[in-house]
């Protein structure tokens, strides 16, 4: 699958995207936020953003100061998100994980969610984020289902993304401790993914 039919993928879906959200979903993520990420700072980089889910979290954690980049290859995405959240402090960036057009420690955040099973090379995306990361900054990978769930998920889901998958939390956390990452904390259930790391203060 290249990118440019991944692209194209995610543009067709962009205007039913949100309606893939309930109000028990966006309840959950509430929770997440509220019991699992309240360490995130600004600036911080949603990286493949899709329309802006995670935007009223970020809202409500950080100051009006606050810095909010939505990244996804998906134009059509990021077109809805503006629609949807049409505030201040927040830019939206058309671009591949894979190749971040982002200065080194430029960030002290960055959330992967509902993303990482379609980054082709993973590998390359740890040390993108790696790169941009500010010194004891913090990467968080969340899904709502763990990775067997994810995998099937994806295998149903059609031609563009049935070979998206993505390892167990615990293999994902030593993959992240190969790239120099600190491991904060690994959960996986059937219903959550969540690994949080972070880039060492002192390189």
């Amino acid at each position: 699958m290249n990118y440019s039919e991944k692209k194209t993928f995610f543009d067709e879906l962009a205007p039913q995207w949100e309606e893939m959200y309930d109000a028990q979903k966006l309840m959950r993520i509430n929770t997440i936020f509220n019991n699992e990420l309240s360490f995130l700072k600004s600036p911080v980089l949603d990286m493949g953003s899709g329309t802006g889910i995670l935007l009223p979290e970020f809202y409500s954690h950080f100051n009006h100061n606050s810095f909010i980049l939505e990244l996804d290859i998906s134009a059509d995405m990021l077109k809805q998100a503006q629609k949807i959240h049409p505030v201040n402090g927040v830019k939206y960036t058309q671009s591949d994980g894979h190749y971040l057009p982002l200065k080194p420690e430029s960030f002290n955040s960055v959330v992967c969610f509902q993303v990482f099973p379609h980054f082709y090379n993973k590998q390359t995306v740890m040390k993108e984020i790696f790169r941009i990361l500010k010194p004891a900054g913090y990467l968080v990978i969340l899904h709502l289902m763990g990775h067997r769930e994810l995998n099937e998920m994806h295998r149903q889901a059609g031609h563009a993304v049935k070979k998206d998958r993505i390892i167990s939390a615990e293999k994902m956390a030593e993959h992240l401790e190969a790239h120099s990452f600190l491991l904060n904390k690994t959960v996986e259930r059937k219903d959550l993914y969540l690994v949080t790391a972070q880039k060492p203060s002192l390189l």
